[in-house]
C-alpha cells in the first residue's frame, strides 16, 4: 500500500518540551476521495497543556489506481 503524500503541514510549537515522556494523538478530521485532513496534538504531564499542535493535508492514492503508480 502506498503511503499518503503530504500536501501541506503546519506545526504550532506552543511551549518548550522537557526531557520527560511525550504523548501524542492524531485524528483524521475529514477524508475525501483524494485528500485527508489530520489534526495532531502533543503533550507531556498534562494533556490540557499542549506543547505542540499540527494540522496537515495528505494526498491519498485512489482505490482504483494500481499500487505501482
Amino acid at each position: 500500500d502506498a503511503l499518503p503524500k503530504p500536501i501541506g503541514i503546519t506545526i504550532d510549537y506552543l511551549r518548550s518540551g522537557r526531557p520527560v515522556d511525550t504523548y501524542g494523538r492524531a485524528v483524521i478530521t475529514k477524508q475525501g476521495r483524494r485528500v485527508a485532513t489530520v489534526h495532531a496534538e502533543a503533550w507531556q504531564d498534562d494533556r490540557s497543556r499542549l506543547i505542540a499542535a499540527a494540522h496537515g493535508h495528505f494526498l491519498l492514492k485512489p482505490a482504483d489506481e494500481p499500487a505501482g503508480k
